[in-house]
């Protein structure tokens, strides 16, 4: 049986780049238990390894750039059964994953992946959301524009016109709402896929680290902060199935938390991994989920 084929996207500053340094560590090791492990990896580790060390070094791990590294993938096997899975990472850069949707296109070797594709592990982070415009923000500047004018003062219309026309800027794709770009690079991969059977796919809300003090799950932190893709991953299970995990793969913030990081007895326990209520330090978990399909 061949391989299942997994893609990982991202936007810039999701987390997806710690995730993959911290990941090819963990496979690479047995620090921790893990559902599975590194049989090969198809293309040039160099970079794999210089994300790999920063991470090692509680150094923030650098953005990559659209068209700096080739792309490469890992072949993962499950630890009990033998099963294959290869993940795809397309040249390891949240801007080529950017580009599908500000310029419509992506490589023939993607859209080659995105045919085949089972699953996606979609990365969100929760401090680098572009977040939309709310009804009662827009609401608000609707009534002060509707405000009488008082004595002896501009008309509140005037004013409140004026203060918008120096706010307003042309619209940028880039700047839209995050949600907004996951779900139309989502419609896209479920529009090309070839394979009949739903995408299986695994939201990563990285930096869990972040968030776990809200006492929230990941399921009601996403339907909290990401209704629009929360409801459109729960109204299409004809074509999708989807969980979602909260992940730090940093395991803490820097530099504020490296004394605790270099406390743990090994690197890999550094790493948080929540879905449900249940918690491990296995990075693989989500890719094991998706490559059940």
């Amino acid at each position: 049986m061949s391989a299942s084929r997994q893609l990982i996207i991202g936007l810039p500053q999701s987390g997806k780049t710690t995730y993959i340094a911290a990941l090819w560590h963990v496979v690479q090791g047995s620090e921790v238990p893990t559902a599975l492990h590194l049989k090969q990896l198809r293309g040039d580790r160099k970079h794999l390894n210089t994300l790999r060390e920063k991470w090692l070094k509680y150094e923030t791990a650098v953005r990559t750039s659209s068209g700096g590294e080739a792309s490469v993938s890992m072949l993962l096997a499950d630890t009990a059964s033998g099963e294959e899975t290869e993940v795809y990472l397309p040249d390891l850069a949240g801007e080529s994953i950017r580009s599908q949707w500000t310029t419509r296109k992506w490589t023939v070797e993607y859209e080659d992946w995105v045919k085949q594709a089972s699953g996606a592990l979609i990365f969100v982070h929760p401090h680098n959301l572009s977040e939309p415009d709310r009804i009662d923000t827009v609401e608000k500047l609707e009534a002060e524009l509707k405000d009488p004018p008082s004595s002896g003062e501009a008309p509140a219309a005037d004013a409140g016109a004026a203060a918008l026309e120096e706010t307003t800027v042309q619209w940028n794709p880039e700047t839209s709402p995050t949600q907004v770009q996951l779900v139309d690079l989502l419609q896209l991969v479920i529009q090309k896929r070839e394979r009949v059977e739903p995408l299986r796919i695994a939201v990563v809300i990285s930096a869990w680290d972040l968030v776990e003090k809200l006492n929230k799950s990941p399921d009601e932190w996403l339907t909290r902060r990401m209704p629009l893709l929360d409801q459109y991953l729960s109204a299409n299970t004809e074509t999708l199935v989807a969980r979602r995990y909260g992940i730090s793969a940093q395991g803490g913030r820097i530099p504020e938390d490296i004394p605790a990081m270099k406390a743990k007895p090994w690197p890999s326990h550094r790493v948080k991994v929540r879905v449900g209520a249940d918690e491990s330090h296995d990075l693989t978990a989500p890719l094991k989920w998706v490559m059940r399909g």
